[in-house]
């Protein structure tokens, strides 16, 4: 009965040491009337919450930093250079972990669940997480232009978004010369806020949904290697906006917030949605396809775009980025 069951749920799945898998057969052959294995069961669940807090804990404090730094590195003239070859590597990992490991496990996955289902739902979902950012990054620029009363394309959305691509000593500078230029870049904080806040939003809730400790693992790498980054690119907005202490600590607490709410609208989805029931693995699939999509316009709207749209540094940023795109394939395989 075990081996019969287990080859007829997914041989791939059993060797991967699916959780999902295991928690149904456990479910299958002994019942609910089996306390023990209901124990084991519940400690499994709270050895995946644990590593989700740890994770979660990770995330704001490398968000936090990266809130701040812009405050120390503004004297600096070559931190935009670094952090410039840092950005290059973290597209590399983000578009890696979308490509290589999320999108086709989840498409895997979705064929075992639904083999009879024709419509390619994960695909779908995919596209979705893509063009819904598409859509909140268009009202971003329409805001700003209706706001600065000037053309501003999405290519200078993404300027702003990384601001890694020039020394940010010129920050500064810049302040000095710009007609109504305070009010502009704190309009410009705040879109750039609510825009990285809806990413990080649902970055959150796809990490939260996941019950795999790889899994895990492997998102928590491509949200981190972006998210400090992003949080850096937000603190500098701020700082060029010379905000005061008060407003800048409340939208970095803001933006540092938002993935441990998606996580935890994840977590409590998850409490009332037993993770063995067809249902639980629907919606973390489908969240999973939707985050490929979120990760895949990261990686290259707002990544690569930037970072490869001038010819300097190329080949050192294009080196970085194929080197996140094989680490991200190694930890894949292996995983």
């Amino acid at each position: 009965v075990w081996w019969g069951f287990g080859e007829d749920r997914s041989s791939t799945r059993r060797k991967r040491g699916s959780k999902r898998g295991r928690v149904m057969e456990v479910q299958f052959l002994h019942g609910s009337s089996s306390h023990h294995d209901n124990d084991d069961s519940d400690g499994e669940i709270d050895y995946l919450l644990w590593w989700k807090f740890i994770l979660c804990v990770l995330i704001i404090a490398s968000t936090v930093l990266g809130c701040v730094l812009p405050k120390v590195f503004l004297k600096l003239g070559n931190a935009g250079t670094v952090l410039c070859l840092c950005n290059s590597f973290a597209g590399g990992v983000v578009f890696g972990v979308a490509l290589i490991h999320l999108l086709p496990e989840a498409t895997e996955e979705w064929d075992e669940l639904y083999p009879d289902m024709l419509p390619p739902i994960i695909m779908y979902s995919c596209c979705f997480g893509f063009m819904i950012l598409i859509f909140v990054e268009n009202l971003v620029v329409q805001q700003q232009s209706s706001t600065s009363h000037e053309h501003i394309s999405v290519h200078e959305v993404c300027d702003e978004y990384s601001r890694l691509n020039e020394p940010l000593s010129k920050v500064k500078d810049e302040e000095e010369g710009q007609h109504h230029g305070d009010q502009t870049d704190i309009f410009t904080s705040y879109t750039l806020m609510c825009a990285l806040c809806f990413h990080s939003v649902i970055e959150g809730f796809a990490l939260g949904m996941l019950t795999e400790l790889s899994d895990l693992i492997l998102v928590f790498i491509a949200i981190i290697s972006h998210k400090a980054v992003a949080a850096f690119a937000l603190g500098t907005s701020m700082a060029k906006a010379d905000m005061s202490t008060r407003r800048y600590i409340i939208m970095s607490a803001i933006f540092t917030l938002a993935t441990p709410l998606g996580m935890g609208i994840a977590v409590l989805i998850l409490v009332y949605v037993d993770p063995g029931q067809t249902a639980a693995d629907t919606i973390t699939l489908v969240t999973e396809g939707i985050a490929s999509g979120t990760f895949l316009f990261i990686a290259t709207m707002e990544i690569f775009a930037v970072e490869f749209r001038g010819g300097e540094l190329f080949l050192p940023k294009l080196a970085l980025a194929m080197l996140g795109i094989i680490i991200m394939a190694l930890v894949s395989l292996y995983s």
